[in-house]
């Protein structure tokens, strides 16, 4: 009987030099491993999962190297909406209301959801393991992404208690 990962190394593709093998469980490098087991944690390990594992890895660094961008239009985003409801939230306050508390709940919302979201998706990036976050072009701006979902959720309920 033949085993199944020498017909692996046999017949797969090379790798790639930026998409290395890396064990599944604690990401050690299983460059030049010949055993289907990982020599760091003892993990058994099947080349075509290995290979798998790699290229999903690849595509979501390749997706999360611009999420500071999306971090800094939702901080700016959020500023904007802060401009544009503050007039509404004082008009509320110290003026007549009418159109102002209008168009400050339409900003609100407008304005509030987008930083929400936009801030959140760090959260992606936190469910990478930690030796995967360490591959990213950049570090990542949290200061900046919690700021943005702050003032997004503080813009959507002032537009819901305007």
């Amino acid at each position: 009987m033949i085993d199944t990962h020498i017909l692996d190394l046999l017949m797969a593709d090379e790798w790639h030099p930026d998409l290395h093998p890396f064990c599944v469980h604690c990401g050690y490098d299983l460059t030049g491993s010949v055993s289907d087991r990982c020599p760091e944690c003892g993990m058994l390990y099947s080349r075509k999962e290995i290979v798998r594992q790699a290229y999903a890895l690849k595509n979501q660094l390749r997706q999360l190297a611009l999420v500071n961008d999306w971090v800094r239009v939702g901080f700016f985003i959020a500023i904007a909406g802060v401009v544009l409801v503050l007039p509404g939230v004082l008009f509320k306050l110290f003026g007549p209301a009418g159109v102002g508390v209008f168009f400050g709940r339409i900003f609100g919302v407008l304005c509030g959801l987008p930083a929400f979201f936009m801030g959140l998706s760090v959260v992606r990036v936190a469910r990478l393991p930690a030796w995967a976050r360490r591959k990213l072009p950049t570090q990542i701006n949290y200061g900046m992404a919690y700021v943005a979902v702050f003032i997004g959720v503080t813009l959507v309920l002032s537009a819901c208690f305007l």
